[in-house]
């Protein structure tokens, strides 16, 4: 693993309830480095935005959570965390001639199906981000769904049709996680826009849903220096939308 701190210790767990938790416990009861990782073969109660659960059979998929220290984001800021990770993901994936697109904020879509999720919980302090724990979920090689996830999940191994090396995965994603994380540093309007190239629904228009329960039709326009997604009405109206206020019909 060529990383400067990413990944650096890490620790691996045969099975845990979530990683995000087992670490949250962890940095609450000592002090621990920025790069802090914990992986796991098995979670039992893996969780998700807005409190979905994720599911994952043991042995087949990535699960993990890193610790960082971004004291140069404030809370306002904390979509450009966002867009770290779901950029490394789609750069990694380009790296195994997978095509993909970002769903806005937290998902990393192969065609019309989802691979990986995003939890990011944040502890603010004097009006910055502390920490952050990154919890991440990419379906490496399951190849069967179910419930909720049979007509929208898909993984790496059904796209390529062979297996993955998860402790492989896992090292390269640190590399591309801790680059993008710098940049984000140091030139996150780069950031943005490297996020933007890779965001979901700017080609066609797509079925929405907005917390008012209406159906809209929309294009996505890209996500704006504030963490707005931008999108625009098949009638050639601009709207903006904070995260979540946006759910993705699947028909």
């Amino acid at each position: 693993m060529q990383t400067l701190f990413t990944g650096k210790p890490t620790v691996q767990l045969n099975q845990v309830n979530s990683t995000n938790t087992y670490l949250k416990e962890l940095c609450e009861n000592q002090s621990i480095n920025e790069g802090y990782a914990v992986t796991a073969v098995e979670q039992t109660k893996g969780s998700g935005q807005r409190g979905k659960v994720w599911h994952s059979p043991a042995g087949e998929n990535l699960l993990c959570s890193i610790y960082f220290k971004p004291r140069f984001l404030t809370p306002e800021k904390a979509y450009l965390l966002n867009m770290v990770c779901a950029t490394a993901i789609t750069q990694w994936l380009a790296e195994e001639s997978i095509s993909s697109r970002i769903k806005w904020p937290n998902d990393v879509y192969i065609g019309n199906r989802k691979c990986a999720g995003i939890l990011i919980e944040n502890r603010i302090k004097s009006s910055v981000i502390a920490h952050s724990i990154i919890g991440l979920g990419i379906n490496l090689n399951q190849t069967l769904f179910y419930g909720n996830d049979l007509e929208n999940a898909t993984s790496a191994a059904l796209t390529k049709n062979k297996k993955f090396n998860i402790e492989k995965v896992f090292s390269r994603y640190c590399e591309l996680l801790e680059s993008n994380y710098l940049t984000a540093k140091s030139n996150p309007k780069k950031l943005v826009s490297n996020f933007n190239q890779q965001l979901w629904g700017t080609e066609e228009y797509q079925n929405y849903q907005n917390q008012e329960g209406e159906t809209l039709r929309l294009k996505t326009l890209g996500v704006s220096a504030r963490g707005f997604l931008k999108a625009r009405t098949e009638e050639g109206n601009q709207l903006v939308f904070n995260q979540n206020e946006l759910k993705l019909l699947h028909y």
